[in-house]
């Protein structure tokens, strides 16, 4: 551990991040998905989504992601077992998961959140620490688990750590199935726009101050994919739609106006985050101390790629 703290340290201070504790929870993260990568559930397959697979991408976003985001793809024999056979094939895949992450006895779960007959479970893991938490930073590992249909896009890669990537160290995770860049960047913008109105339309909810990353997310996959002229928008716009259903049917019973008007609802959350100022004080706060990018990547700059592409998705809605 203490080779470990001074590597955290060095690497800390070749990407001029300021707090090695960044570093740190980079490398607990990739841990996290090599104990994953152990679990074999019987029923489905586990892929990797959200800004930390895109962080360990050919996308280079240049930035710290915290959380790990795993989608249950239910295996063809799944669809064959009866409504109390899926909730316990769905119980055995988590029991799975949590056995793999427990057994390496480097992480504790601390907090346990299981809704919708266990189709979305949410760990909150302890992991080592040796240095003072960032303020960006969760003291926790958020590890998310979603049952969602075979519909996103699967390409395998390895994964490597901040730490084994600068020393020049073998991936520690050889291969796992991670969700495509184009899915990755349709489910981002839906998030973003609907999340940002479901919190509007009821203060009560629980809002998350680091989705603005999301908008920097956007800009890093647009800049690259444009950059190697291989953005296919009628590819994005078919999922966007496909999405766009999947999520109507999982969000809508607490979300009426985004069932009725999806088109209005999501055009009334690029507003709110264009002229909302918490947003861009959110994007300082929660995504400056997390990137390593010399190229400019102020809030104006990124939210102008999201805006660019939400037009284009939008004008697709009923055509």
């Amino acid at each position: 551990m203490k080779k470990l703290k001074q590597q955290f340290l060095e690497v800390s201070d070749v990407l001029e991040l300021g707090n090695p504790a960044i570093i740190e929870k980079d490398y607990w993260v990739v841990a996290l998905l090599a104990e994953l990568a152990k679990g074999t559930p019987k029923h489905h397959q586990m892929v990797f989504s959200g800004g930390t697979a895109l962080a360990k991408s050919n996308v280079k976003i240049l930035r710290m992601s915290e959380d790990v985001d795993i989608k249950l793809i239910p295996k063809p024999e799944f669809e064959q077992l009866s409504r109390a056979q899926k909730k316990m094939a769905r119980k055995t895949c988590i029991h799975v998961v949590e056995q793999a992450i427990t057994q390496s006895e480097k992480f504790t779960v601390e907090s346990r959140t299981v809704r919708d007959e266990y189709r979305y479970v949410d760990l909150e893991l302890r992991y080592p620490q040796q240095f003072s938490q960032a303020p960006c930073l969760r003291p926790i590992i958020k590890l998310e688990l979603m049952e969602t249909i075979p519909l996103l896009d699967v390409e395998p890669r390895s994964i490597q750590s901040l730490v084994a990537e600068l020393y020049k160290q073998p991936q520690e995770v050889k291969v796992f199935d991670c969700i495509s860049i184009q899915a990755t960047l349709v489910e981002k913008v839906i998030s973003m726009l609907r999340r940002t109105m479901s919190v509007k339309r009821n203060a009560e909810r629980k809002e998350d101050a680091t989705l603005v990353r999301h908008i920097y997310d956007v800009y890093c996959i647009l800049k690259t994919e444009e950059n190697k002229k291989n953005l296919d928008l009628n590819g994005i716009t078919s999922l966007f739609k496909t999405v766009l259903e999947e999520d109507i049917k999982r969000f809508g019973n607490q979300h009426v106006e985004f069932v009725t008007d999806p088109k209005q609802e999501l055009q009334l959350g690029l507003k709110e985050l264009e002229e909302n100022p918490v947003f861009r004080q959110r994007f300082v706060d929660f995504v400056t101390p997390m990137v390593f990018n010399p190229q400019p990547h102020d809030f104006d700059t990124c939210f102008a790629s999201f805006k660019r592409i939400t037009h284009q998705l939008l004008s697709s809605i009923g055509e």
